[in-house]
């Protein structure tokens, strides 16, 4: 070590060289160190997701799920199963023991899955494991219109939805208060009786007219019929002038019920300024800047709603704005600290002194950043309380070091032998 202070004694040069390298490298670590809110936390779980449009929940399990549970269940380091099934989708989620290793169970799984491929209907996607990571949204966005429909609104929705995904590191967007179209068909019984049909043949027949497989239940209480369908017909007057051969006749769909397509309100409602509404959450991925980010979508929103004067775009939560306040905490901080410093060295020692100290402050946060953006750490509230604490240890040290040196100044000693004295001795 006696060696090391010794070189950069004998090379003052480089000590200022490697100074100014040290603030152009802080300064590009800071403009490209991810800034977050909290930092990602790496979840003890695996989740499986798939789909098959169409199926209800019952059939779902039978089909696909099962399969999967039987074989991942054989696998070791999971230490519980659960399953979600809802119609036409379905998630499992395994929690890992405490000291497995995540990556390889993940391999396991993805090899179960292969294997119950063969098992699964041969038009389904496979389904899709991935390591659980809790994220936080970036931010919300509210979409609203007085002048279009539900539908219309919905469709605008989606556009931007796909507007905002070319953003760079934007990772996914959910859409809440949505959902799926549906085909509503109420039976008129009196028509039945007059063209003396069945209802079970009648039903029979609307069956076949969604052709997805399997088609599901259809339920009708009520006098109602949900057909539930991907590839079926596209709108009203289609479903209207459908030919339906029931019992050796053939009618027309319209002459014996009523066709309503329509979105359903009763799964989820959104509504912002007391206008119904669509929610599209804004997630980004792990290297992406939250404030930058943050900027680009408020220009890119303010332009949709200038393209768009029907549809009124509103952000009301954005998680770079408590991210920018911290951080202003913290320059504000570090630079009350530079001028409390600089003013009672200045007082109780000499100019040099507190020039030299307070250039520890900024330097010292430097180093600290060019480590976490190395290291692939992001800059949150954990790593800036951290950030402070370690500042403040290293102003005390450098403090303590030049009040050392100043000690041997004022015996007589050589300043440039003071300082190596000085150094040798604290450290």
């Amino acid at each position: 070590m006696n060696k090391l202070i010794d070189y950069f004694f004998k090379n003052v040069q480089l000590n200022h060289v490697l100074l100014l390298f040290l603030l152009i490298s802080g300064v590009y670590a800071y403009s490209k160190i991810p800034k977050e809110l909290f930092p990602d936390v790496i979840l003890d779980k695996i989740l499986i997701s798939g789909a098959y449009a169409g199926t209800s929940a019952n059939n779902l399990d039978k089909m696909a799920v099962r399969d999967i549970e039987d074989d991942i269940s054989s696998v070791s380091g999971i230490s519980e199963i659960e399953s979600i099934i809802t119609p036409g989708t379905f998630s499992i989620i395994l929690t890992l023991d405490d000291n497995a290793d995540a990556s390889r169970v993940l391999d396991k799984v993805k090899d179960a899955i292969a294997r119950v491929r063969q098992n699964l209907p041969s038009d389904m996607n496979e389904p899709i494991a991935k390591q659980m990571d809790k994220t936080r949204d970036l931010m919300k966005v509210s979409i609203a219109s007085d002048t279009l429909s539900f539908d219309e609104l919905l469709n605008e929705a989606k556009q931007l939805r796909r507007y905002l995904l070319r953003v760079k590191n934007i990772s996914e967007i959910e859409i809440y208060g949505d959902s799926d179209k549906k085909i509503e068909l109420k039976i008129d019984e009196m028509a039945l009786r007059a063209y003396q049909l069945n209802p079970a043949d009648v039903i029979n027949a609307i069956r076949n007219l969604s052709y997805i497989f399997p088609i599901g239940d259809i339920d009708d209480a009520s006098s109602f019929v949900f057909v539930s369908t991907a590839n079926g017909k596209a709108n009203k007057d289609e479903w209207e002038n459908t030919l339906l051969h029931v019992n050796g006749k053939y009618l027309y769909l319209r002459d014996i019920a009523e066709v309503l397509i329509h979105h359903p309100q009763d799964l989820t409602l959104g509504s912002f300024n007391a206008k119904p509404s669509l929610t599209l959450s804004v997630l980004k991925d792990e290297v992406g800047n939250s404030i930058a980010l943050s900027k680009i979508l408020h220009d890119k929103l303010e332009t949709y709603n200038n393209e768009h004067p029907e549809i009124k775009a509103d952000i009301y939560l954005d998680s770079s704005k408590p991210i920018k306040n911290r951080l202003n905490v913290i320059i504000s901080n570090l630079t009350l600290g530079l001028v409390l410093i600089f003013i009672s060295m200045y007082v109780l020692i000499n100019r040099n002194t507190a020039i030299v100290v307070t250039l520890g402050i900024p330097f010292s946060f430097i180093i600290g950043l060019l480590f976490l953006y190395f290291m692939g750490y992001s800059l949150n509230v954990v790593s800036l309380i951290g950030a402070l604490l370690v500042v403040g240890i290293a102003v005390d040290d450098a403090v303590v070091v030049s009040e050392n040196i100043q000690r041997h100044i004022d015996e007589g000693m050589d300043p440039s032998e003071a300082a190596r004295v000085g150094v040798k001795e604290v450290m």
